[in-house]
């Protein structure tokens, strides 16, 4: 039989036994067709598409919805239960609004004066509210546009009683005048806005923001505005006090205030000068020091009082400056210095005034029963005073002498003329007189040696230098000194020739270098002195020593160090060698 056939009786098959085989699936459809045959193969791809095109039996609605009670029954369920109070809120919305749980599966909730009941994003228990029974509040419906006033008649559920009217929930809720200050919840808040518009509370928050924004707009302007003609003022306050016309008076004012703030403090000056003088009291040098604080204290106030900050350290010196040159030569005749007129400056009068307060308590010291050993020997050893009052004497009177001008012998025959007078004593000097000194001396920079070490330093060497030159010895000695050395070394190269001719004539110890050396260190001649020597004699001597001529007498004598030099180094020990050498 062809293959067609044979599908076309297992197709018959097929047809007559399909919802057998459906019902009872264990029976064999293929049991006509060999297990490996093709006829099998195109019964499997028949029957496949027959099965999937099968109708199935459909499941009733009823079956299917009670299914999905059964599913829902079996979930778990929420806290809420109908009846309870909540606030909910919506995405798009900041704002809880309060209400009353309608339905649980779904849950949905029915705001206070709403009328059916929606699904809310977000449900919390309702938080308490603020209002109490009595509680005068306003209210009003979302259709209406006056509001109404009335007294809360309830809290859970809030209902407000108008006009005699029955208690009711309404729709949008708040406090009456005089009441609007008082403490707020967020569901409080949210009863004054109508809870089922959330367009109507979103164009109230635009618009308050953009109150505010016009607010904060109209702030700014106004603070610009302040900031430039606050600006312009200044600018214009500066122009004015920049003007020439007005330094120049600023200037003149400055003038006028500084030359009568000097005169009386110089009047003040003078006038305790004059009292000590009235009172029939010599001027010492502590009276004198307490009036030149006093003065210098005062100048210091007034200062600090013109500049309007603390008053600083008060300045001698300056005090000093007061007065003229008359009036502290004065002074110093008063304090009984031997020269007044050497002693002007402010800086010699702080100097001889600092000097005879020493003096002073050392006289006090040395007056007292049991006065200390040290400041009796410093008393007795040591008069400073004097020998800076001698020194300026003696450099006063080289500078009043005709064409004369100061240099490092006439100092030197200062310091000569006095006995007691040293060196060191020019460190007394003050900086002025140290400058003035060295710019005489001829010093390229008198005020960085102007310091006592420096300055006695540099006045030391120049001295010695001085000294140096007057002990330098005249040509006739020196050509003498030449012609004595050349004889002496003409005296020892005879020697050295003699020497080197018996060494090189003798033949028991044969002529090396090493002999060549000692000769030398004999002779008191150096290697170089061999270069005097006659070539001949030179190559004679290093023929006989076995060492190979050639060049000029100054390469023989270098070949002659160099074989000094190995042989030396040749006798040095070795320390590998010989470790005990080294311990």
């Amino acid at each position: 039989m062809p293959p067609v056939g044979r599908i076309a009786i297992c197709s018959s098959a097929f047809t007559s036994l399909l919802y057998s085989s459906i019902a009872a699936p264990s029976v064999s459809v293929f049991k006509h067709c060999p297990p490996s045959s093709l006829e099998r193969k195109a019964c499997i791809g028949v029957v496949s598409y027959c099965l999937a095109q099968a109708p199935r039996p459909r499941t009733p609605r009823s079956v299917r919805a009670k299914a999905a009670i059964e599913r829902l029954s079996q979930a778990p369920k929420g806290p809420w239960s109908v009846g309870d109070r909540c606030q909910v809120r919506d995405k798009a919305d900041d704002r809880w609004l309060e209400g009353k749980v309608a339905s649980i599966c779904p849950v949905k909730v029915q705001l206070d004066g709403g009328k059916r009941a929606c699904s809310w994003r977000q449900i919390e228990a309702a938080s308490k509210s603020w209002w109490t029974v009595g509680d005068q509040v306003l209210v009003r419906d979302a259709v209406e546009d006056t509001w109404a006033s009335g007294t809360v008649s309830s809290t859970d559920p809030v209902k407000v009683q108008v006009d005699g009217g029955e208690p009711r929930a309404w729709r949008m809720i708040q406090a009456a005048v005089g009441r609007s200050n008082r403490p707020v919840s967020s569901a409080s808040r949210a009863r004054s806005v109508d809870a089922s518009s959330t367009r109507l509370a979103r164009a109230c928050q635009l618009s308050k923001r953009q109150e505010l924004r016009e607010v904060s707009t109209r702030r700014q302007k106004t603070r610009q505005k302040d900031e430039r003609t606050r600006h312009r003022e200044e600018s214009a306050a500066r122009h004015r006090s920049l003007s020439p016309g007005r330094l120049k008076e600023l200037a003149d004012s400055a003038k006028n205030l500084m030359k009568s703030t000097k005169d009386e403090q110089r009047s003040f000056f003078r006038q305790k000068l004059e009292d000590v003088k009235e009172d029939g009291k010599p001027l010492t040098a502590s009276r004198f020091k307490k009036i030149l604080i006093g003065a210098a204290v005062k100048i210091a106030t007034s200062r600090g009082a013109a500049q309007g900050v603390q008053p600083g350290e008060p300045e001698q010196s300056e005090a000093l400056s007061l007065l003229t040159v008359k009036e502290r030569q004065a002074i110093l005749k008063d304090l009984r210095h031997p020269l007044p007129h050497t002693a002007a400056t402010e800086d010699q009068l702080l100097t001889w005034l600092s000097q005879q307060l020493f003096s002073q308590r050392c006289l006090r010291l040395a007056k007292q029963p049991q006065a200390p050993s040290d400041e009796l020997k410093r008393l007795v050893s040591t008069d400073r005073v004097a020998e800076l009052v001698r020194l300026r004497g003696r450099l006063e009177e080289a500078k009043e002498e005709e064409d004369h001008q100061l240099d490092i012998v006439g100092l030197e025959k200062i310091l000569l003329r006095e006995p007691k007078l040293k060196l060191e004593a020019m460190a007394l000097l003050t900086v002025k007189e140290r400058k003035k000194i060295l710019a005489e001396l001829g010093h390229p920079f008198p005020a960085a040696a102007s310091a006592e070490k420096d300055f006695l330093e540099w006045l030391q060497k120049q001295i010695s230098l001085r000294r140096a030159e007057r002990m330098r010895p005249s040509q006739r000695q020196l050509e003498a000194l030449e012609g004595l050395k050349r004889t002496e070394k003409t005296e020892k190269m005879a020697l050295l020739r003699a020497k080197l001719d018996t060494a090189r004539v003798d033949q028991e110890s044969p002529l090396t270098a090493a002999v060549v050396g000692n000769i030398l260190t004999e002779v008191g001649l150096e290697l170089d002195a061999l270069q005097s020597l006659p070539f001949k004699e030179l190559k004679l001597i290093f023929t006989a020593m076995g060492m190979f001529v050639a060049g000029s007498a100054a390469d023989i004598v270098e070949q002659l160090r160099h074989k000094l030099w190995s042989d030396r180094i040749s006798r040095r020990p070795c320390f590998a060698y010989h470790p005990e050498v080294c311990c």
